[in-house]
């Protein structure tokens, strides 16, 4: 869930009175209001003369004209693309009951919006381990809301279901009663951009919905939302939110200890203009831990804020992209804020754990094992569920090239080309080894033609020269990925390819010389070396396999870094008109 402010926000706002203008109140400042421009009263009669200078030279250039014509094409374009009603709002039920025994946040008790903690949260392995608990707990409640999206169930449908995962996992629903919330989930349909109250409006085939969950378990917040499809929605509607959930990944990738945070919002901004997305600077991501809103603030839009991450620090990135315009209006119910043009808006938000190679994704259920929210777990006694959880021990995924290149640990993809890239290279090591020392300790002597090894044969010196840079580099590699201290994917790629051309030329070179000491060279009248040198012969075949090995693993390796460069050039946006024919 996220913050407002002025210009960028958290995304959870409250709908607080007027901001105070005493610099004190720095939670006032940052859930303000919209701002109010006020103009000193002009002289009636000057004002008049301007007026109708303007209206006169609009018409004696033809620049009236223009524009009326120019509108009635907006227009015309905007009623062909939007053929939906614009969000209503519906009747909203009475909040729902937590049981006694599950403790609540302070700020439940207290009625009062709280402020926001100037702290940012830095964990210890108690906290971390607390920390990937909740976040656990609340990305298996967002799986499961996800599911009941469908046509004709209502939001407040959602909220229930929500609201009863919750409880029966001995969690809060941490959105209940903060700054006054009435419900336990925020559900942002269509042009909303967040911060949606469930209500009776049913869903529509065609809809987008963003659910945003947050649980409060032992004293620690988990966050997470996700934009989901119902029913059949339209290409340009299905790219919007593809790309918001991309530049999320793309914003975890340049994470991690020492980075600067507004490396985050570059990210984002780079991806969306391709794709001419809009992105909203009203609200961003926060802190999270024990206290639901911290600092630091995560804006989302190029900015040049300082500060940098620390290892052990948690805070949420959740990107909000529009079709349109990313300007927004809040209903007077305070909370649910849409977009000025009536526009599609899609987010997705992930907790981040800050690590010392990188950046661990809290809300990927694979990183605890999602078996463990079993419905076994969930119907336990509730006085061994406390218990349970607190027992919850993740092992942090190891993430390649931390900063750049893969896909973060959300994707399945990625962590499937993690590990292959991984498993090759280290592959590489000991092949490129056994090659080389077989061949450099490869020697016989004869009594009839002397002594023969590797260094006399040009092919040979070039195998095993091959060898010994293949090895260093493979090692370099992995040190470079696992240390998160270089993220330059375009040089891997390179690299990999040139590694890949250097191991079959010298593998070429080295069959030819193998080949003809084994059949010889009749046009030559060269013998077959092999039959007086057999032992030699034999130690050099076993290193070629051991090289072509080596070869198989570069090829993989070019093929992978290429497809981790290549992904992120995608095709180019459609136009204005493109969109507009696919969505009618």
């Amino acid at each position: 869930m996220a913050l407002k402010v002025p210009i960028c926000q958290l995304c959870w706002v409250s709908p607080a009175p007027t901001p105070s203008r005493d610099p004190g109140e720095r939670w006032s400042f940052l859930v303000g209001q919209p701002l109010k421009t006020s103009f000193p009263s002009a002289v009636p009669g000057k004002e008049i003369f301007q007026r109708s200078c303007v209206i006169v030279s609009r018409k004696l250039s033809g620049l009236e004209e223009a524009m009326r014509i120019r509108r009635a094409r907006e227009l015309q374009s905007s009623v062909k693309v939007r053929k939906r009603p614009p969000l209503r709002r519906g009747k909203v039920s009475g909040k729902l009951l937590v049981p006694d025994h599950i403790p609540r946040p302070p700020y439940v008790d207290s009625g009062l919006l709280p402020e926001l903690s100037s702290e940012h949260q830095v964990h210890n392995d108690e906290g971390i381990a607390c920390m990937r608990a909740a976040c656990e707990l609340a990305a298996h409640v967002l799986d499961h809301a996800g599911t009941l999206v469908r046509p004709s169930v209502t939001t407040n449908e959602i909220d229930k279901a929500v609201h009863k995962m919750i409880i029966d996992a001995g969690a809060y629903p941490s959105p209940l009663g903060y700054g006054g919330f009435p419900k336990s989930v925020c559900t942002s349909v269509n042009e909303c951009m967040c911060h949606g109250i469930p209500d009776s409006r049913q869903l529509q085939d065609g809809d987008i919905i963003n659910i945003d969950v947050t649980v409060y378990l032992n004293g620690c917040h988990g966050d997470t939302s996700k934009t989901f499809l119902c029913g059949n929605v339209n290409e340009p509607t299905k790219r919007l939110v593809k790309v918001t959930e991309e530049c999320l990944e793309r914003a975890i990738s340049v994470c991690k200890d020492g980075a600067s945070f507004k490396k985050i919002g570059k990210r984002i901004s780079e991806h969306a203009e391709k794709y001419g997305y809009g992105v909203v600077e009203r609200f961003v991501g926060h802190g999270v831990g024990t206290v639901f809103h911290s600092e630091p603030l995560i804006l989302h839009h190029r900015n040049d804020r300082s500060g940098c991450m620390v290892e052990g620090e948690t805070f949420t990135i959740e990107p909000i992209l529009t079709m349109g315009s990313i300007e927004s209006i809040t209903w007077d119910d305070g909370w649910t804020t849409v977009t000025a043009d009536g526009s599609r808006a899609a987010q997705f938000e992930h907790t981040i754990l800050i690590t010392r190679t990188g950046a661990e994704d809290l809300n990927a259920g694979h990183i605890c094992g999602s078996a463990y929210w079993s419905e076994t777990h969930l119907n336990s006694p509730k006085e061994q569920r406390s218990s349970q959880l607190q027992q919850v021990v993740c092992s942090s995924a190891w993430s390649m090239r931390s900063g750049a290149g893969f896909t973060p640990a959300s994707s399945s993809q990625g962590r499937t080309f993690r590990s292959l890239d991984l498993f090759l290279r280290l592959t590489v090591i000991p092949l490129s080894a056994a090659s080389l020392w077989v061949m450099a300790t490869n020697k016989q002597a004869n009594d009839a033609y002397g002594k023969v090894e590797f260094s006399n044969i040009t092919g040979l010196k070039y195998l095993v020269c091959t060898n010994a840079i293949s090895l260093g580099y493979a090692a370099a590699s992995i040190l470079l990925s696992f240390l998160g201290c270089f993220d330059g994917d375009w040089l891997f790629f390179i690299l990999d390819q040139v590694f890949a051309y250097l191991t079959v030329t010298s593998g070429s070179a080295a069959t030819e010389v193998m080949y003809l000491a084994y059949q010889g060279d009749t046009e030559a009248s060269w013998s077959e070396g092999c039959s007086y040198y057999g032992k030699f012969c034999s130690k050099g075949k076993a290193s070629l396999f051991l090289h072509f090995a080596a070869f198989v693993c570069f090829v993989a390796l070019s093929l992978l870094s290429a497809y981790e460069v290549f992904s992120k050039y995608e095709a180019p946006p459609l136009s204005s008109k493109d969109v507009g024919d696919q969505a009618g």
